[in-house]
């Protein structure tokens, strides 16, 4: 029993470090790419969307990168109308270091509460339909306006 606790525990602890080390991975890449084009006034063109370049239509996610340029710069309106989806990028860029300071000093795993609580609240059926809707009509916007 206590080994299969500890071995639990351990393996908890892994998982609760993979974790995140993959959140800060993926902010790390995101706050690089938005640094990039800050330095380079948004001309660099280091990405290429998989979407656009097989397809040759956008995916409901291009432009939020310059969207959220125009958001930063305080165009906040405008970044909004160039792809709604900003608000999901600007929400991780400053939303993810403060949980993190937390998660550091009080160690009670709100950010895994918060992932979690977003992929409870995802499997909703109704949440998933709206969802999928909004982001079907960015993908329609982005098609009409080639962004």
């Amino acid at each position: 029993m206590l080994t299969t606790q500890c071995s639990n525990s351990i393996s908890s602890h892994y998982l609760n470090n993979k974790f995140y080390i993959w959140s800060a991975v993926a902010y790390i890449a995101v706050c690089t790419r938005v640094i990039m084009m800050l330095v380079t006034e948004g001309q660099i063109r280091a990405f290429i969307c998989p979407s656009k370049f097989i397809f040759h239509i956008p995916c409901p996610g291009c432009g939020v990168t310059r969207a959220t340029m125009l958001f930063l710069s305080g165009k906040i309106a405008q970044a909004v109308l160039f792809n709604p989806n900003v608000l999901f990028a600007i929400g991780f860029i400053f939303g993810f270091p403060p949980l993190m300071i937390y998660d550091i000093t009080v160690k009670r795993g709100a950010a895994q509460h918060v992932y979690k609580f977003l992929e409870d609240t995802l499997k909703s059926k109704l949440t998933l339909t709206l969802f999928a809707i909004f982001e079907a009509l960015i993908w329609t916007h982005n098609i009409i306006y080639h962004i």
